[in-house]
């Protein structure tokens, strides 16, 4: 794989999302259920509606070695179950899914504000 950074970013239409779309990079493939608008002719995207199911693109997401993922949502308002389905489980499906096309990749998980990772928070 090229030494220079081929990232895959998911969630490029949300506030954190576009913080990371840099155009310094070689390659940089866009995952989103809308399109995110900017043009560039390093820029790939891929309109996808369920992230659960990445079947039909699988085949699209190899030869990659990082991944920003700044696919969120707010746990206000929200039931533990479905903020848990939206922030775990579709993130380890989407990571499980890009190991497996890219051995070496980096997968890191951009997440927002008042986030706890000892998981005692009062907030989801």
């Amino acid at each position: 794989m090229s030494s220079k950074i081929k990232a895959i970013i998911t969630g490029a239409t949300g506030m954190v999302g576009e913080g990371v779309l840099h155009d310094d990079v070689e390659q940089v493939l866009v995952i989103n259920r809308k399109s995110c608008g900017v043009t560039h002719p390093k820029l790939l995207e891929i309109i996808h509606a369920d992230f659960y199911d990445l079947a039909a693109i699988k085949n699209q997401l190899s030869g990659y070695n990082a991944c920003f993922f700044c696919l969120g949502v707010s746990s206000a308002g929200m039931k533990e179950a479905d903020y848990y389905k939206l922030t775990n489980v579709l993130t380890m499906h989407v990571a499980t899914t890009l190991s497996q096309q890219n051995q070496e990749m980096v997968f890191c998980y951009v997440s927002g504000m008042g986030t706890d990772s000892t998981e005692k928070g009062r907030i989801m």
